[in-house]
């Protein structure tokens, strides 16, 4: 039964696909340790800093260890910031144009800091 699934498995994910990830979660990995920067006190990791083997949209965002830094740690303290305190936090932690999630980390705090801001309003 096991070597069925694991067959049926490696059947659906193309081989390229499976590369493709590895080698995207190891540019993140080299990016987040060579990243330096001064942290204030109290002040979280972003989540692409604390997991940077996590690649938005993964499994891994939504149970285990990255859904509850997200929503423990991350999102407490991203909204205790203003939207100016929020673009410095995303300046001074930006990876760079060779981070393979950047584009799609910066989309999802754009949309987090709109869905807030209009339920505020409600």
């Amino acid at each position: 039964m096991i070597a069925s699934i694991k067959r049926l498995f490696q059947h659906s994910v193309p081989k390229n696909v499976q590369h493709d990830v590895i080698e995207m979660r190891q540019v993140a990995q080299k990016l987040a340790d060579r990243f330096s920067f001064e942290r204030i006190e109290a002040e979280p990791l972003p989540p692409w800093l604390q997991y940077p083997q996590i690649l938005i949209g993964s499994i891994g965002w939504r149970m285990g260890p990255g859904e509850d830094y997200l929503h423990d740690v991350f999102y407490p303290y991203w909204w205790s910031l203003d939207t100016e305190q929020q673009n410095e936090y995303i300046e001074k932690f930006d990876l760079g144009a060779t981070w393979p999630d950047r584009g799609k980390w910066l989309r999802s705090l754009d949309r987090n800091r709109l869905s807030r801001a209009a339920a505020s309003k409600n």
